[in-house]
C-alpha cells in the first residue's frame, strides 16, 4: 500500500491488513466496515474489497460522515476552520485564477444578487444558502488546490440547518452577506490576494457572528 490505490483496485486481503498496520482481526474488519459506510471503499462478492471511485460528488458525504463519528461538532467549530481555511483559499484564487474564473466570479456575485432578491419572500433563506455555497465553491476551485473545494462544501453542509434559521430570523444577514460576497469578488478580480484574504476573513467573522447570535 506504500504507493496508494487508484480507484476500483482491490484493496489487499485482512491478514494482510492485519499485518501491515499491526491491528487484530476485529479492529481491522470495524474500520473496513465503516469505510464502507462512508463509500470510501466498495464490497464484492467473491472479489474483495475495491477503492470507490472518489469524485466531489461522492467524497463530500464521506466527509460529513467522517466528521460526525468523531463526537459533537459544534458551530463555532465549524466557523473557526472556516477562518483558518477560506481565507487563504480566497487569497490563492487572487493569485491563480484565469481570467474566465476571474470573470466568471464577478458575474455571478452580480447575478446571485439579482437572483435573491427575484426569489419569493418564503423561499430567501433556501435559495440564499444555495447562492453562498456555490460562491464559495467557485472561490475553492479557482484557488487551484483541488482538495478545497470538497473541504468547504462539508463545512458549508455542516452549518445548512444553522443558517436556514438565522435566515428566516433575520433575512438582513443575506444582504450584508451579498455585499460581502461583492467585495472579495472585486478583490480577485484584481488579483489583490491581500484584500481578497481580508475581505473573506472579515465575511466570516461577521456573518458567522451573525449566524451564532441568532442561534441564542
Amino acid at each position: 500500500m506504500a504507493d496508494g490505490l487508484g480507484a476500483g483496485q482491490v484493496l489487499p486481503s485482512e491478514r494482510e491488513l492485519m499485518h501491515e498496520f499491526g491491528v487484530s482481526r476485529l479492529a481491522c474488519r470495524e474500520a473496513l466496515a465503516k469505510l464502507r459506510g462512508m463509500g470510501i471503499i466498495q464490497a464484492r462478492h467473491g472479489k474483495g474489497a475495491f477503492l470507490a471511485d472518489l469524485d466531489n460528488s461522492s467524497l463530500t458525504p464521506a466527509i460529513l460522515k467522517l466528521l460526525r463519528v468523531h463526537g459533537h461538532i459544534c458551530s463555532a467549530d465549524v466557523i473557526d476552520a472556516r477562518l483558518i481555511i477560506e481565507p487563504k483559499a480566497a487569497s490563492l484564487a487572487a493569485r491563480n485564477a484565469n481570467s474566465a474564473q476571474r470573470k466568471g466570479i464577478l458575474n455571478q456575485v452580480r447575478d446571485d444578487l439579482h437572483n435573491f432578491e427575484d426569489s419569493p419572500i418564503v423561499q430567501r433563506a433556501r435559495r440564499f444558502g444555495e447562492i453562498d455555497l456555490s460562491f464559495h465553491q467557485s472561490i475553492a476551485a479557482a484557488s487551484g488546490n483541488p482538495i478545497l473545494p470538497m473541504l468547504l462544501k462539508s463545512m458549508h453542509e455542516l452549518l445548512l440547518r444553522i443558517r436556514l434559521e438565522a435566515l428566516i430570523l433575520n433575512p438582513d444577514i443575506a444582504s450584508r452577506a451579498l455585499a460581502d460576497h461583492k467585495k472579495i469578488a472585486l478583490a480577485i478580480g484584481a488579483r489583490d490576494a491581500q484584500a481578497a484574504e481580508k475581505a473573506m476573513k472579515s465575511h466570516i467573522r461577521l456573518r458567522g457572528k451573525d449566524l451564532l447570535e441568532n442561534k441564542k
